[in-house]
């Protein structure tokens, strides 16, 4: 029998984290996650989404949950802090946002490629403004995209989920909630779809 190193031994058992209870996994990634507003030049909200804090001060969300903007606002618990466009990343529906006053915790991160089919995931946002909706679902589909998977979930999510973070069995951000598949006549039903979290490392403007 072949004898491995202690640190090979190491290696093999962090590479692959231990799954969380559902309520473990929510209060990891809670503080992590904000309501995203989208707001006219009067002040008026014209869109509502959400994010998820990637980096100090940094955070990921829809492009489109921006569309009209003039002014874009963030909810983080009770703190509600203004927030700029730093990047834009239309091709994937991506777009990154910095708040230097947002005292919210970056969230761990995964890669989406070690993701399979049947996994368990959970979505937490803010569907129809009710901030830090957690569901439960799985991995339902692995859609390749050009040049990136496109995850398909089962876990629920609503207008107001976009923007918000698709979560591994151990709490770690793989995707973000991004669209629900229709036919146009509302006969489809979770059939959501994610981006795999992996497109963040070509970002630009994020701190490293």
């Amino acid at each position: 029998m072949r004898r491995l190193s202690s640190a090979a031994l190491l290696v093999t058992a962090t590479a692959v984290a231990a799954p969380l209870a559902p309520e473990l996994v929510f209060e990891r990634a809670a503080p992590s996650i904000v309501t995203v507003y989208a707001a006219d030049r009067q002040g008026q909200v014209v869109s509502q989404g959400s994010g998820v804090v990637v980096a100090h001060a940094h955070v990921l969300t829809n492009c489109h949950v921006l569309k009209g903007a003039d002014y874009v606002g963030l909810k983080a618990g009770s703190a509600a802090v203004s927030a700029e466009l730093v990047e834009v990343r239309l091709e994937h529906d991506l777009c990154l946002l910095k708040s230097p006053l947002l005292p919210a915790p970056p969230l761990a991160r995964a890669s989406s490629l070690d993701l399979r089919v049947g996994q368990r995931v959970f979505a937490l946002g803010a569907p129809l403004g009710l901030d830090l909706t957690f569901t439960e679902g799985m991995v339902s589909g692995l859609r390749r995209e050009e040049d990136y998977p496109l995850i398909q979930t089962s876990a629920a999510v609503s207008p107001g989920s976009s923007g918000g973070a698709l979560l591994a069995p151990d709490g770690r951000l793989v995707g973000i909630v991004t669209f629900q598949a229709s036919d146009g006549e509302q006969r489809s039903q979770n059939l959501n779809f994610a981006m795999p979290i992996d497109l963040l490392d070509g970002f630009r403007m994020l701190p490293r």
